[in-house]
Parts: C-alpha cells; structure tokens; sequence
C-alpha cells in the first residue's frame, strides 16, 4: 500500500510544481516522505531484527521529514536548521550502513569522493559566503563532509538499489546546494526531488 501511495503523493506533487499550487505542493511534499516512512515500517515489520538498530532508519527518515518542512521556508535560520535535520538523518544513516566486520577499507572510493566534495564545495565557495557568511561556510562544509561519509558507507554496502539511493540523495543535495547559492532560485525543484524522493524510497526499502 505505501509504496502505492509514494508513488501517487509524488506524482500529485510533480504536478502541482507544474501548476504553481504553491499551498498544496507544501502538504504533498512532506506527504510524500510521511508516506515512505510508511514504506519503512511495513518492512521492519517482516524482518526479525530486534537490536536498536531497526530504529536507526525511521529515525533517519523523520529527521528527513523534518528537513522537508523546515526548507520549504526560505529564511536562512530555516535553511541551516533543515540542514541540520538533514544532518542528524545521514548521521543515522551512516551507523545503519556501518558494517565494520564486512566493509574493508576501499581507498580509492574515499579518494574519489573527496575530490569530488572538495571541487563541489570550492565551486559553490563563493555563493555560499556571499549568502551567510563564515558560519553558512561552516555549515555546508561539515554538511558536504558527512554525507560524503554516508555515500561510502551506503556504497560498501554493494547493493544495487543502495548504492543508486546514497548517490541519489548526493546529486539531490549538491542540486539544492546549486540552486541556492550559484542561481540563487527555484529552478532546480523538479531534479531535486525526484532525486531526493528515488533515494529515500530506495534507502527505506533496502537499507
């Protein structure tokens, strides 16, 4: 039923997007999420897993939930306050994907996903100053760094439908990233959260 209902709320919201419906388009993004967290819990309930970590995915997705209302205001205190939500999600995240017995250092996707973090974050630099200052600067900076840090994990993880929902919510970000502090608009919304909606859907279904 969830995953039915993911697909219809999303679709309503690509639509209203579309149709300028700015004050439905608020009650169906979040919906939507709500609706994959729905998708969580009806698979938690087929797995035997009774450890706190069956707790670490619904925590993610609420913390996310979170993120969802709190950026759809445009004020900055709004913005760090959702990234920071986001945060404490992909935190989440990383103790799921956390496989220390399994997951052998793989220094090649470290370095790559460094570099790519490090030239992502340089070329966004100066927007992202001009927007907030040293303390935006900070934010993003250590933002970058732990979702990086959830994109390895996800990815050593090898699973296909994994891996595709950790780099999704990468590019989803680094588009939010893109549009806030290089065009400084909302032209981007669609790419963002259909990108955004795939990887929580993704991440809630295999993680």
């Amino acid at each position: 039923m969830f995953p039915l209902l993911t697909l219809l709320s999303s679709l309503i919201y690509f639509y209203l997007i579309h149709a300028e419906n700015v004050t439905l388009k608020y009650i169906f993004k979040p919906l939507t999420t709500l609706f994959i967290i729905g998708v969580a819990w009806q698979r938690q309930r087929t797995i035997s897993d009774v450890s706190n970590q069956r707790l670490l995915l619904p925590a993610g997705l609420v913390f996310s939930l979170a993120g969802d209302i709190l950026l759809m205001f445009k004020d900055d205190l709004f913005f760090i306050s959702g990234l920071s939500s986001f945060l404490c999600a992909h935190l989440c995240y990383i103790r799921l994907f956390y496989r220390p017995m399994q997951q052998p250092k793989h220094v090649a996707l470290q370095a790559a996903l460094a570099v790519t973090g490090l030239a992502y974050f340089a070329f966004l630099y100066s927007g992202i100053y001009e927007e907030g200052g040293l303390g935006m600067v900070v934010a993003v900076a250590l933002y970058v760094t732990v979702i990086s840090v959830m994109v390895y994990y996800g990815v050593l993880r090898h699973h296909p439908y994994l891996t595709a929902g950790v780099l999704l919510f990468f590019l989803s970000d680094a588009s939010i990233a893109y549009d806030k502090f290089i065009v400084k608009g909302n032209t981007l919304e669609q790419l963002i959260m259909s990108t955004y909606y795939l990887a929580q859907y993704f991440i809630a279904q295999h993680a």
